[in-house]
């Protein structure tokens, strides 16, 4: 059973008893209206240092991030990207667009992104509450425009959560914590994008 919560409504202001074991919530409306600037902003460390991108490096004063891509080869779309915390991910295109299908697509990576950052609040969430929590995955079906540029427009997450004796309203809260507050990445895309979630809970 599904059960749909009004938009702006807190879904944890229900009573305990009445939370479904598969739920499903939407957040605010997306607003466009104050989520585009500049392409590229200059920006100073305090010390003054730049990497050769422009950005200034990562410090705990500026709480900033930074990545390089680079262009594998000149014979297709491949490229390298190296994170600021050292790991390497590669991406390639579609054929059609002259890539060789080797490696994620850069929106795929930034879909799986987003399910990854919420799937990370919501077992860290859980585990800190000391419930027995012993699988979560998330599953998303994204559609995005049809001209460019074609951003995400609706997102749907599906969560499945097992475990033994899990409460529904504690899963509950820990995916509307994750969605409402925590997930960085989900919450960029509600910019754009409609965004939903429903959860399964499965006893382990």
């Amino acid at each position: 059973m599904q059960t749909a919560f009004p938009k702006h409504e807190n879904p944890l202001s229900k009573p305990s008893g009445e939370a479904p074991k598969s739920t499903v919530f939407d957040a605010p409306e997306p607003s466009l209206s104050s989520n585009r600037g500049p392409l590229a902003t200059p920006v100073e460390c305090p010390d003054g240092r730049r990497t050769h991108t422009g950005l200034p490096h990562r410090n705990k004063e500026t709480n900033l991030m930074e990545c390089s891509v680079k262009w594998v080869g000149t014979d297709g779309m491949s490229f390298l990207a190296e994170t600021g915390s050292g790991h390497l991910v590669t991406m390639d295109g579609a054929p059609e667009g002259g890539g060789r299908d080797l490696a994620p697509r850069p929106m795929e990576l930034m879909l799986a992104g987003a399910g990854g950052c919420t799937a990370y609040d919501v077992v860290l969430i859980l585990k800190r509450g000391r419930h027995d929590i012993r699988g979560c995955e998330v599953r998303l079906n994204a559609e995005r425009a049809d001209t460019d540029p074609k951003v995400f427009t609706r997102i749907v997450f599906h969560y499945t959560v097992s475990g033994r004796g899990l409460k529904p309203e504690a899963v509950e809260r820990a995916i509307h914590l994750s969605a409402e507050k925590y997930c960085s990445a989900s919450i960029m895309l509600g910019k754009t994008a409609e965004i939903r979630h429903e959860w399964t809970i499965v006893e382990a």
